[in-house]
């Protein structure tokens, strides 16, 4: 597995205004949105998070996660950049381009090990970006590291 980070970041306290946020109160479960078009891979991927004490929502596709993020505020988006309808990389790119949801981490999921790969998902947005495939505890790892920061 191999991952970077993009972009590290403060978050000024109006940013999170009205949303919920990763600078909350520590007794509330973070909210995870798994973003995949694979049925098997949000079910593996939705057990361990719940095992590991966050709350956990899915989504099918990019479009499908940007209706979910208009209702229900995640703490932080583990995104699949290859999937139909709308992919990973413009899903990305609409959360980080909104003011109400740029705040929001976005950990992308590529096939793509490539520097050319990487770099693309890195321009549309995502704050790290990890090659499948990758453990659901690698995940886990990193979703405490950008929630702690």
């Amino acid at each position: 597995m191999r991952w970077t980070a993009a972009r590290r970041r403060s978050i000024p306290a109006e940013a999170t205004t009205g949303t919920r946020s990763i600078l909350r109160d520590r007794d509330v479960q973070p909210l995870v949105l798994l973003v995949d078009d694979a049925e098997d891979v949000r079910e593996l991927y939705s057990e361990s998070f719940s095992n590991a004490g966050f709350q956990v929502d899915h989504a099918v596709d990019g479009e499908h996660a940007l209706l979910k993020m208009g209702s229900r505020m995640p703490d932080v988006v583990v995104m699949d950049l290859a999937m139909p309808v709308l992919d990973g990389w413009e899903a990305t790119r609409r959360i980080k381009a909104h003011a109400r949801t740029r705040h929001i981490p976005v950990i992308a999921l590529t096939g793509d090990g490539s520097e050319a790969g990487l770099q693309r998902a890195e321009d549309a947005g995502a704050d790290v970006v990890v090659t499948k495939p990758c453990t659901p505890q690698a995940l886990i790892v990193m979703v405490h590291r950008l929630l702690d920061e």
